[in-house]
């Protein structure tokens, strides 16, 4: 579930990533992020047993919830055409998470958490700064470390997948 779990956060964060740079328009970055969104929960819910029960997975199922509720709000963005101060403000809330989340796989040495809950806290504390100060360059530069957030995202979830990082 964790290597499912962190492609699909790369998803998620390079698709909105590349919706700040200004590369895709809103709607393909709703349709693809809410799709991404749907899969998170629905891992989480059908794998309940593992993920409520085990206390090694508890905190990668609400990792995944977490994620899941941020790419809901961001396909409401991009098909709805709602504001981005609540995905701004969520996005404060994901990046103090996502700290939390970092020393609790540090902890447990659990390399691939800690390098991806690092990679996406800073970018989407970032974000929630660009929302409030709104310059154009800082929305170019928070997609841009977005991408290199997805792209980390990407290569631990491959890494989990293949068993060489855990």
């Amino acid at each position: 579930m964790a290597a499912l779990g962190y492609l699909l956060i790369a998803v998620i964060v390079f698709m909105f990533g590349w919706y700040l740079i200004g590369v895709t328009d809103a709607k393909t970055t709703g349709v693809i992020t809410g799709a991404a969104a749907l899969l998170m929960g629905a891992s989480v819910v059908f794998q309940g047993a593992t993920v409520f029960g085990a206390a090694a997975t508890a905190p990668i199922g609400a990792l995944l919830l977490l994620w899941a509720i941020y790419g809901a709000l961001v396909s409401g963005v991009g098909l709805l055409g709602t504001g981005g101060r609540a995905v701004a403000l969520y996005a404060l809330l994901l990046s103090l998470a996502m700290l939390a989340f970092a020393a609790w796989f540090f902890t447990h040495a659990l390399l691939a958490g800690t390098i991806v809950t690092i990679a996406v806290a800073i970018p989407f504390f970032l974000q929630f700064i660009e929302e409030i100060v709104p310059i154009r360059a800082m929305a170019g530069l928070v997609g841009f470390l977005m991408l290199i957030a997805g792209v980390v995202s990407a290569g631990a979830g491959l890494a989990v997948y293949m068993n060489g990082l855990v």
